[in-house]
């Protein structure tokens, strides 16, 4: 199965992005590998986590034999670039959600600068 609808792709690439999120801000050690200090490492998670979302290889396990069926040069091909097409969509959509934070964090601290430097300086002055 190879994953076309658009509207499917996008709902897949915010999930995606969502359980990134998730891990990259959990606590449990289970995660410890993932983090906001690991760039590389997220994206890595993204690519596989597309692929998982965009090719399904179809298995069955009978009798002590494993089928795998569904796999041809077509299928194997078209996959790769709805996998292509999927982190995309996964990246563009992390990057969208997880910088708007930021943003958000950089104008508040604008905000409270300028705040700041409009406050008038108390003076001293001195009687004598």
């Amino acid at each position: 199965m190879v994953t076309t609808d658009t509207g499917s792709s996008l709902a897949a690439a915010a999930v995606i992005s969502y359980l990134i999120q998730m891990m990259k801000n959990s606590r449990l050690p289970l995660f410890a590998w993932i983090s906001q200090e690991t760039p590389r490492v997220t994206r890595a998670v993204a690519v596989v986590l597309s692929g998982v979302a965009t090719v399904g290889i179809h298995a069955t396990f009978s009798n002590g034999t494993l089928i795998v069926s569904g796999l041809s040069a077509t299928v194997i091909l078209m996959g790769l670039w709805h996998w292509g097409v999927q982190f995309a969509y996964t990246h563009g959509w992390f990057k969208a959600t997880s910088q708007s934070g930021e943003l958000l964090d950089l104008v508040k601290q604008l905000l409270q600068s300028q705040s700041l430097a409009a406050k008038p300086v108390p003076t001293v002055v001195a009687k004598g």
